[in-house]
């Protein structure tokens, strides 16, 4: 009897969250492209200098594991992981042009669901139940900064995952029964 091939699916978690949650919008003053990418790296490096020895910068993480049949292998970079007495904090930071006054802690949820992501990778990894997650809003024109904390217990954090990989998991097969047509023609 033939089994049925499991898919691979390679995405980073910045296209998960966002082919998953963003939503449409007319403003573009966040994100933007190679000038804003590069302003964007420079704030982070600043940002993450300013934090000291308990902040580990630019930190790789990925998770691999198979959902419904599909082998996902999802990869990115926290901005950084503060490791403190109490617990660690994944933290996420944002540069935009928007007021901060319109920067509350609801703002984005996309930004919220990539920490989170990370999150879930680094209690996997470091065998965690519970972790921080934290936003940090880096508003170009004034240089204020806005920061948000929420705390997530690892079970939450494997729902909201999966919950993520529930709604990809279609596009997924979708994506890898395309490529198998296209490469037979």
């Amino acid at each position: 009897m033939e089994q049925n091939p499991i898919i691979e699916c390679k995405i980073s978690v910045r296209q998960l969250v966002e082919f998953v949650l963003k939503k449409g919008s007319i403003d573009n003053r966040f994100g933007g492209r190679i000038n804003r990418m590069q302003e964007g790296a420079r704030i982070h490096r600043l940002l993450q200098k300013r934090e000291g020895e308990c902040y580990q910068p630019e930190v790789p993480l990925s998770f691999l594991c198979v959902y419904q049949g599909v082998r996902f292998f999802v990869e990115g970079r926290a901005d950084g992981i503060i490791t403190q007495e109490d617990g660690i904090i994944v933290d996420e930071i944002k540069t935009t042009n928007v007021p901060m006054e319109a920067i509350t802690e609801s703002f984005q949820e996309v930004h919220w669901a990539q920490a989170q992501c990370y999150g879930y990778f680094l209690c996997i990894q470091r065998d965690l139940e519970r972790i921080g997650v934290r936003l940090t809003y880096y508003q170009t024109e004034t240089e204020e900064i806005k920061r948000f904390t929420r705390n997530f217990s690892k079970e939450d954090l494997q729902q909201f995952y999966e919950g993520l990989l529930e709604q990809y998991v279609e596009w997924a097969r979708w994506q890898a029964e395309w490529k198998e047509i296209r490469n037979h023609t």
